[in-house]
């Protein structure tokens, strides 16, 4: 179970703590003018800075500090950058694990069959390829559970390559997208 952040604003204090977590760490905020900061607008600024560092994959301290403003507090800047750094990956897996999806391609086999009897003639000694595809279900639709399915297709060779064909399309896509 990953670690939640906890935050919480009190007059010039900013405490943070990862849920469960002993140590409280809290930095003193002093603004020229003596008003409260508004805790629902800095939940909120730091819910979308932990998204935006989980979505984007940084890694690196640099990375998370370059989001930062250069006037930002710079202890709070190095708290809140080691805090992330610490459960990054806790919120990565919670994240992917939260979303709802597709089926998942766990497994796949295939085999080629030539058929030594049919009804039709024209349908003896004729290659297909018989390809068994493990499907498990959304894990957040079936519990701690998931289920997992044994899908088997039978493909002739015109089948076959209009599928690798649609396939290849898939991938250029991709990679594509990826490089942009």
């Amino acid at each position: 179970m990953p670690r939640a952040l906890v935050v919480w604003v009190s007059e010039h204090k900013l405490c943070v703590r990862a849920k469960k977590a002993r140590p409280v760490l809290c930095v003193m905020l002093f603004s020229p003018a003596p008003s409260p900061l508004a805790s629902p607008q800095l939940v909120s600024a730091l819910h979308n800075l932990t998204r935006h560092v989980v979505y984007r994959g940084f890694t690196a301290p640099e990375d998370i500090l370059s989001l930062f403003p250069e006037n930002f507090h710079q202890n709070l800047k190095n708290l809140l950058t080691k805090i992330i750094l610490e459960n990054i990956s806790a919120w990565r897996n919670e994240a992917q694990a939260s979303q709802i999806s597709l089926p998942r391609l766990v497994d796949m086999d295939w085999r080629v069959d030539i058929k030594t009897s049919s009804d039709s003639i024209a349908r003896m000694a004729v290659p297909t390829c018989l390809l068994q595809l493990k499907i498990q279900e959304d894990a957040a639709l079936c519990g701690n559970n998931p289920v997992v399915s044994a899908l088997t297709v039978e493909l002739s060779k015109e089948t076959l390559d209009t599928m690798l064909e649609g396939l290849g399309r898939i991938r250029d896509q991709l990679s594509a997208v990826a490089n942009k």
